[in-house]
């Protein structure tokens, strides 16, 4: 399986209407199971508010990185990643603990 980005504005409006949301202590998740698209397809939304850009980019690095270690088969899905201001300062156990809960809760 591979990953992929979500940029069509088509796929966020999709991800708008029918979406579920899950929570988790480093980040929320938004997501809708795409039956069109073999693979995940991820984006983030990152306010400035959160940290600055160089804090923003490690937090997306270490989310796809933890993503990208993780069995996907199986999965047809668009998730948007809404990361909380702890995501930052998190240890990567904690990190890869997050995906592997949030993946296990969308294969159910």
């Amino acid at each position: 399986m591979f990953l992929d980005s979500l940029t069509l504005k088509s796929d966020f409006a999709k991800l708008r209407q029918a979406s579920k949301r899950l929570s988790f202590s480093l980040f929320s998740v938004v997501y809708v199971c795409n039956p069109e698209v073999k693979g995940v397809r991820v984006a983030f939304a990152l306010s400035r508010k959160l940290a600055n850009a160089v804090k923003r980019n490690r937090i997306r690095r270490r989310i796809r990185e933890a993503l990208r270690l993780e069995d996907l088969s199986g999965l047809s899905h668009d998730i948007l990643f809404i990361p909380k201001k702890s995501a930052y300062n998190a240890d990567w156990e904690k990190v890869t603990a997050d995906v592997k809960k949030m993946l296990s809760s969308l294969k159910k």
